[in-house]
């Protein structure tokens, strides 16, 4: 669930969640049309933003109590529910203009508890996937161009005051350049480029403070290397795939360190300032791909196993062997992988695409103590979200929350 303002895809879960086994399942929001997406849930004063499903045709927002499911209001069309917390506004991406080519999209500034557009920011360039500290807003500005034998992206990034007020600075436009997952703090911005090489850039000037990846950091010496251990495809031990880009997923920022996924199935933190690495670890036991922080701790996944370390240092702290029979009897299967997942104080919730399958595993016992089998399809990129007692868990076509055995805990 995403209730805070400085607002990144891969934040830092706070730890403190409640939510334990065994799950009852309390609401389903299930399009007509089972390919549709549900889009990101967001839940702010207790109150939850999501597409509405029974609205069958054209793409809106809606708003409901989450207690109970009640809808407040719904958007005017084409309101995209990719909404991030402003303050006390919402900003959503509007389409209502939308041609096909998305090229006369813009952002507008809703009202959260009455869904009126406040404000529709059209000189401010559209741009997916933004970021936003205390007093900033971040996002990226693209422009195509076209030869008779290719076409050319031409991308930057822009940095506004949080109200939109003013353009502080914005970096040169470079070609090709795919700066598209970013995450800040009140310090230093975090972009990723088209080779996945992570960027680190000051807030308040744009000044690039330093860019790493994997021979930078001493990961491979060498391209050679690089392709001999990091890019050939095989399996490494615990069915963990080795993947072909230099980094993978959101960078998280913890304090004053940047920890990210790395080729070759490592994970590294780096001081925010320079970029130096302050700890690498290669993930034995585990995959890269996906991983989630949860309060000092990042926690990764794969193969029957969670591997759990330090965000600040990188110690391994515990290792959970999943219980291989408890998977069986629940699911039927015999590898206990997650495509995504999610923490609370005492599980694990992951959700899985080849089996249609959202389980839990306790982490005291590593026993798998709950699953349900989805009707629709699982995407990989469906991270579940937990918030007061209930687990919001994303599907093609759809989301299934369920509540846990000490019911809702919000007011």
């Amino acid at each position: 669930m995403i209730e805070t303002e400085c607002y990144t895809f891969q934040r830092i879960q706070p730890s403190g969640e409640v939510l334990c086994s065994p799950l009852q399942l309390v609401c389903e929001m299930l399009f007509a049309r089972p390919t549709r997406l549900a889009g990101r849930p967001v839940t702010f004063n207790e109150k939850l933003y999501i597409a509405p499903p029974d609205n069958p045709g054209i793409v809106t927002s809606a708003c409901y109590i989450e207690k109970d499911y009640s809808k407040l209001w719904e958007s005017r069309d084409r309101i995209r529910n990719y909404p991030i917390l402003m303050g006390n506004m919402m900003l959503y991406h509007d389409g209502s203009e939308d041609e096909g080519d998305g090229e006369n999209d813009f952002f507008v500034l809703l009202d959260p508890e009455s869904g009126e557009v406040v404000k529709e920011l059209r000189d401010i360039p559209l741009c997916w996937r933004p970021a936003i500290n205390s007093m900033q807003f971040f996002g990226i500005k693209e422009r195509s161009a076209e030869t008779d034998n290719e076409s050319y992206f031409y991308r930057n990034i822009l940095c506004y005051k949080k109200d939109f007020s003013q353009l502080l600075w914005q970096t040169e436009e470079q070609e090709d350049i795919k700066f598209d997952q970013l995450s800040a703090n009140d310090s230093v911005l975090i972009a990723t480029d088209k080779r996945s090489i992570r960027a680190g850039f000051d807030v308040n000037t744009g000044e690039c403070l330093w860019r790493v990846d994997p021979y930078t950091l001493g990961i491979f010496k060498n391209q050679d290397e690089f392709w001999d251990k990091g890019a050939g495809g095989d399996l490494l031990e615990h069915g963990v795939t080795k993947r072909l880009r230099f980094a993978l997923g959101y960078p998280i920022i913890y304090g004053d360190t940047v920890v990210m996924s790395m080729h070759g199935n490592h994970m590294v933190g780096v001081d925010a300032k320079t970029g130096e690495a302050r700890w690498i670890n290669y993930l034995e036991y585990s995959n890269n791909l996906y991983y989630q922080a949860y309060g000092d701790h990042l926690y990764t996944q794969g193969g029957n196993y969670i591997e759990i370390h330090h965000l600040g240092t990188g110690e391994l702290i515990e290792r959970i062997d999943i219980d291989v029979d408890s998977y069986k009897a629940q699911t039927g299967g015999s590898v206990a992988i997650m495509n995504n997942f999610t923490v609370s104080d005492t599980h694990v919730f992951g959700s899985q695409c080849s089996g249609q399958l959202f389980f839990s595993v306790e982490k005291a016992s590593g026993k798998v103590d709950w699953a349900y089998k989805s009707p629709r399809e699982v995407r990989a990129d469906d991270r579940p979200y937990i918030h007061n007692g209930r687990i919001y868990y994303r599907s093609r076509g759809g989301m299934y929350i369920f509540e846990g055995p000490e019911g809702y805990l919000g007011t």
